[in-house]
Order: structure tokens, then C-alpha cells, then sequence
């Protein structure tokens, strides 16, 4: 009998809709009786609405007094958004069966949609007389409470109802998202959960609960409601937006990037979904649709200082094309940077300091040249705007610790198992002196692993996971530190934004980010002996103080013998060797 229906269904399907047809015929679209058809009542009810409009539209033309068929087409009026046309196949299902309870329940739906709320009260008593405990009428009921603004009467309605009701579902939802606005999200997060309870498909309850979880830091929680309301709603220009802020988080550049298109096709004025498009695919390397999408954002809106300031760092590829790209763009840099000053110069835009640090001309250090003149351009700016911040919101002036060891505080995002860690400041707090000085780290980045457990148990204080980096500078002003080490600036946004401040009498910088910072409130730059010509200094702004050597110290490799044999690498010719293109070998050593 199956298979016979499925091949009934098979006339009016698509290959695509294969997928819904076990779902049609467990909710008993055929009797086992007579194996009739499914009529297209429940071919709308089992997803199948095409071939339920289709099945509808041939028995009208037979009978244009078939109620289902009728009934049908209005559920489909209300779902496409069309309460009129509803209307007009509910009031005559209602004319030729005035005792059809659910017509009157889809008719106070339409009325209210089309404001007709004299005719919707109508209905409603209507539908009373005929199923007054029906879970429907009860979510109507909510819906005309919630009009005349009787919110707790809705809520006090929509309590009775048990079970699944997509109605009760949209009254949770519009009562929970006035609550969201006004900041009661606590409110606002236990009406979208009822409304799920009732709806488990409402792609806007995922989507805003998604959004509050976000916000509140609740990551698997938002990332599970996220994915499922684009699932549901591919087109949901918020939640895609969300869910590609979570991929951002992750680094994941190219889903992040795929989403933002997503949110940008189904809402293209979104001036921040450009501006993190352009962050995206430049964490992919491709400058020139960075650019693109800056400008982009720039379009939509102007006054974006963050916009701007993307499409200077921009002008710097990952990779340049060929010699003239990697030539001409740290002179496009400049010329960008310039703009970029006099635009703020002449606008200055209220939180500008928001965007120092949100992307640095990073890759400018892989690119042979002295960059000390347009570096100290960018850093005077990075600067400037941190003050104008630090002023308004009253950072007190740096206190060193006065007499005793010497304060000394360490800002990184790297303080786990990470390049800048071990060739830098492992060494540096394994050996500095705990009787000269007292040791403060303030570990900016997410990562957490032995090494950071380590340097815990090494040092006066680490600071970890702090939040935003205002509470970060606060931090580092309240350690009354005598010195502050930076040993990467410019691979983290957080350490760029505390860099521009005075935290500190006297603040230096490292060579974890290979060149000069730039900045007027970075005092010296440790390097090393080994590392700097004669003419050196004239690279740096910063006072340059080169360590003795290499000015580290590195554990020796243990690399323990075996049996008359050593290990090196050689190139592996398995063309089929999905991972790593170099193997292992062992050698007998002569």
C-alpha cells in the first residue's frame, strides 16, 4: 500500500521532495482501508504544499464548494502572508459550514492581521460557541489580548495550552522581543523558550535566542540555536549575521565570509555585515575584496571610522601578486593613512578608538624596508585616539610600585603553547631574579594549556580572561607597575588598544612582532646583538636596547639516541598522502 501511495505521490512531486514523502505516509496520508489518496489536507499538513495547492486547485475546479480544498488554500493565503485572500476562502467555507470551528479560529487570525478587529472578535465568539477549550481559540484569544495591550492576560492564556501550538508559539515570541528591547532579557529568553516548547520550528525564536546567548557569552548554546534557526530559514539575515560573528570568534574566515553573503543577499543595507565581510576575506588574504567590501560599508554609511580604517590596512596583501604589488603598497598604505587622519581630523566621530586595533597594518613587516616614518604616522594616531578615551573615561596617571622589587607586568595574548611564548618569555620569567622582581602577567588571549598553568605557578599574579579591554587597562593601572613588557604588539587587537595607553612609567616593546610599533608611549624596543646592524636605531622610534646575544634563553633540544640511529626529514614522493608532505626516516649513522 505504501509503495502504491508513494507512486500516486510521485505524479505531482519533485525528485527533491523525496525526502518528505516517509513523513506523508506515517501521518496517515492513505487509509489501510481503502488506500485512497491523500487528500490535500494532509498532503499541506506532511510540508508537501506544492502538490497540496495542486491537489486543491483540480478538486475546485470539480467542485468549487470543496471545503477542504477551499480550507487549503486559505492556510496557504496565511502562511504566504496573505490575510486578505484568506479571507475570502475562509468567509465562504464558514457560509457553506457555519460549523466549521477551525475556518472561524484561521478568521480571527486574518482579521487581526488586516486590523479588522470588530469582525476578528466576531469570529472568535464564534469559535467559542463551537470548541471554547480548543488549544487554537485559546492562543486567538491571547493574540486579540496582546492587541489591546493585556499582556499578562496573554501570557495567563497562553499558560492553558499544552503541547504544540505554532500560534501560542508567535504570541510568546511577540510578547518576549518588547521585553528583549527594553533589556529584560531574562524575561524575553523564558518566552522564547515556551515559544519553542510550543514551536520548535519558529526560526525567529532560535534566531533571538541564539542572539542572547551570544551576547551573554553562552557560546555552545548560541552557536546551537543559531545553526538551527538558518537551517529553518536560510534567508535569516540575523541569524546568519550571528552565527558568522561566532565563526569570526573561531577564525573559520571562509564559512564566516559564505554567511555574510548569505545575510547580505537577504538584506543588503547591513553596513556591519560589509565592514566584518571585508574583515572576513581579508583573513582569508584576498586584500582586493576587502577593499571591495569596505567600500561597501562605506556606501551604506558613511560615517564607519572602523569601515575606514579596514580599507587602509587593506592596501597591505598577505601575499603580494607580484614585485610592483609588494613595492607599491606600503606607498598606498601612507597615502590611505593620510586620508584616513584628515577624515578623522575633520569629523571626529564619537567612539573612533573603537577601530585602533580592530585590524593593524600587520603584513607592512614582511615587506623589505624601513617603515619607521609611516609606523610613527600610525602610531601617533593609534595613540591619540586611546587618549582622547583614556581622558573621558578618567584612567588614572601610571604610579610605579615605589620601593621594593621592581613591578614588572608582561601583556600578551600568547601565554600557552605558542612561538612568542617559547623563543621569548618563557625564558624571561623562568630566570629573572624572584628576589629583584615581582612578576605580573596579563594573558589577553583565549588559550589556556600547560604552559599558561605553568607560568601561574611562576609569577606574583596572572591576570586571564578579563573581558573587554577597557577592564583589561584597568587591571594593569590598579598593579602599579614600574615596567610594562609587550613583547607582540601588533598580533592582537586587546594589546594594541592597551599598548596606545600610559599604563606604566616605562613600557617597552619585543620582537614577537618584528618591527617598530610606532607608538609614542612605547619607551624601548628589546632586541637582540645578534639581530641589529650598526645603523639600527634609525628603524626604531622607540629607544632600541639590544640584549646581549640573542638575548634568550632557550632549553636545549632533547633529541635522546637510539641504537646507532638518527632521524631527519625527506620529502615524501607518496603523491597520495593526504597530510604532510614530509616523512620521518630513519638513518643508519656512520
Amino acid at each position: 500500500m505504501r509503495e502504491l501511495v508513494k507512486s500516486w505521490l510521485g505524479r505531482f512531486t519533485r525528485p527533491e521532495q523525496d525526502a518528505v514523502l516517509p513523513a506523508a505516509l506515517e501521518a496517515g496520508v492513505a487509509s489501510a482501508a481503502d488506500m485512497t489518496p491523500p487528500s490535500p489536507l494532509q498532503l499541506y499538513r506532511a510540508g508537501i504544499t506544492d502538490t497540496a495547492l495542486q491537489e486543491a486547485k483540480a478538486r475546485l475546479a470539480a467542485d468549487p464548494d470543496d471545503v477542504e480544498s477551499l480550507y487549503v488554500q486559505a492556510l496557504a493565503s496565511l502562511a504566504f502572508g496573505q490575510p486578505a485572500a484568506a479571507i475570502t476562502h475562509l468567509e465562504r467555507i464558514v457560509g457553506l459550514q457555519p460549523d466549521h470551528a477551525l475556518a472561524w479560529m484561521e478568521l480571527v487570525q486574518a482579521h487581526t492581521a488586516t486590523g479588522r478587529k470588530a469582525a476578528a472578535r466576531e469570529a472568535l465568539h464564534q469559535a467559542q460557541l463551537l470548541q471554547p477549550d480548543h488549544p487554537r481559540l485559546l492562543a486567538e484569544m491571547a493574540v486579540l489580548a496582546l492587541s489591546q495591550g493585556k499582556s499578562k492576560e496573554a501570557v495567563d492564556l497562553l499558560a492553558q495550552i499544552k503541547g504544540r501550538e505554532p500560534r501560542a508559539a508567535e504570541v510568546l515570541f511577540q510578547i518576549g522581543s518588547p521585553l528583549l528591547k527594553a533589556g529584560k532579557t531574562a524575561e524575553a529568553l523564558s518566552h522564547y523558550q515556551r515559544a519553542l516548547e510550543h514551536d520548535p520550528g519558529h526560526a525567529d525564536a532560535h534566531a533571538n535566542l541564539g542572539a542572547l546567548y551570544k551576547d551573554r557569552s553562552e557560546l555552545p548554546a548560541a552557536l546551537r540555536h543559531l545553526e538551527k534557526a538558518v537551517a529553518l530559514r536560510p534567508s535569516h539575515a540575523q541569524a546568519t549575521y550571528n552565527l558568522a560573528m561566532l565563526r569570526i570568534n573561531r577564525s573559520e574566515w571562509a564559512s564566516a565570509a559564505a554567511l555574510l553573503r548569505q545575510s547580505l543577499d537577504a538584506d543588503p543595507k547591513q553596513a556591519d555585515a560589509c565592514y566584518w565581510l571585508g574583515n572576513a576575506v581579508m583573513g582569508l588574504g584576498d586584500a582586493d575584496e576587502a577593499r571591495k567590501t569596505y567600500q561597501s560599508a562605506l556606501r551604506l554609511q558613511s560615517s564607519y571610522p572602523s569601515a575606514r580604517w579596514g580599507f587602509v590596512m587593506a592596501q597591505l596583501p598577505a601575499v603580494a601578486r607580484d614585485v610592483q604589488e609588494q613595492e607599491e603598497a606600503p606607498l598606498a598604505f601612507a597615502r590611505e593613512l593620510d586620508k584616513l587622519q584628515a577624515w578623522l581630523r575633520t569629523h571626529r566621530p564619537a567612539n573612533a578608538q573603537q577601530s585602533v586595533g580592530a585590524q593593524q597594518p600587520y603584513y607592512l613587516a614582511y615587506i623589505a624596508n624601513n617603515h619607521k616614518d609611516v609606523l610613527g604616522k600610525y602610531g601617533q594616531l593609534c595613540t591619540s585616539l586611546m587618549a582622547d578615551w583614556a581622558r573621558k573615561t578618567g584612567v588614572p596617571k601610571p604610579v610605579g610600585g615605589g620601593v621594593g622589587k621592581i613591578r614588572v607586568g608582561i601583556v600578551s595574548a600568547h601565554i600557552h603553547s605558542h612561538s612568542v611564548w617559547h623563543a621569548i618569555l618563557k625564558g624571561w620569567i623562568e630566570h629573572l631574579d624572584p628576589l629583584g622582581f615581582e612578576l605580573h602577567v596579563f594573558h589577553t588571549g583565549n588559550a589556556r594549556d600547560i604552559e599558561t598553568e605553568w607560568a601561574a605557578r611562576r609569577v606574583t599574579r596572572l591576570h586571564h580572561a578579563l573581558g573587554p579591554w577597557a577592564t583589561w587597562a584597568q587591571a594593569i593601572s590598579d598593579s602599579h607597575l614600574d615596567v610594562l613588557v609587550y613583547p607582540e604588539i601588533g598580533m592582537d587587537s586587546t594589546t594594541v588598544r592597551l599598548s596606545c595607553l600610559r599604563l606604566a612609567p616605562v613600557q617597552v616593546a619585543s620582537w614577537g612582532h618584528p618591527v617598530t610599533t610606532g607608538l609614542p608611549t612605547i619607551d624601548a624596543y628589546l632586541s637582540a646583538e645578534a639581530f641589529e646592524p650598526q645603523d639600527a636605531q634609525n628603524h626604531y622610534t622607540e629607544k632600541l636596547v639590544t640584549l646581549p646575544r640573542l638575548g634568550l634563553c632557550l632549553p636545549a633540544l632533547q633529541h635522546p639516541a637510539a641504537g646507532g640511529r638518527f632521524q631527519r626529514l625527506e620529502y615524501c614522493e607518496n603523491r597520495s598522502c593526504p597530510a604532510v608532505r614530509w616523512q620521518c626516516v630513519q638513518v643508519r649513522s656512520a
